[in-house]
């Protein structure tokens, strides 16, 4: 019976975060988290990936900043998801551009098949 409810207002709160624009999330401890477990992972060669990963995922903070307004709002509501693990602005941002490219690749017109003799009479 309250399951539906607290999916309601957990969703309503996603739709109004990304409505009204970019979640500001903490990228250093989502680039530390990362460094902490490529690290374990790898174990070596991850001294300079906390400082890589702030600066992409800065940059892609400032993308979304700018375009912020040409992404429909349904995508921004289903790729912008501040509250799971780690959130990511690479990860908002790359959700946001395939959701955008899917959309002009279904409006195109289908590609014209090149033209063979395969399956065709010979003249």
């Amino acid at each position: 019976m309250f399951a539906p409810f607290v999916q309601l207002v957990l969703g309503s709160h996603l739709l109004i975060a990304a409505a009204n624009g970019l979640p500001a999330i903490d990228i250093q401890k989502t680039c530390r988290t990362s460094e902490h477990e490529l690290s374990a992972m790898f174990a070596n060669g991850t001294t300079d990936y906390f400082e890589s990963c702030m600066n992409t995922e800065t940059a892609a903070r400032e993308k979304l900043i700018e375009g912020w307004a040409t992404f429909p709002t349904a995508d921004r509501t289903g790729c912008v998801q501040p509250t799971v693990y780690m959130p990511s602005y690479v990860e908002w941002l790359t959700c946001l551009e395939i959701a955008r490219d899917a959309r002009s690749m279904r409006k195109a017109p289908p590609a014209s098949a090149p033209k063979t003799r395969f399956g065709k009479p010979s003249a």
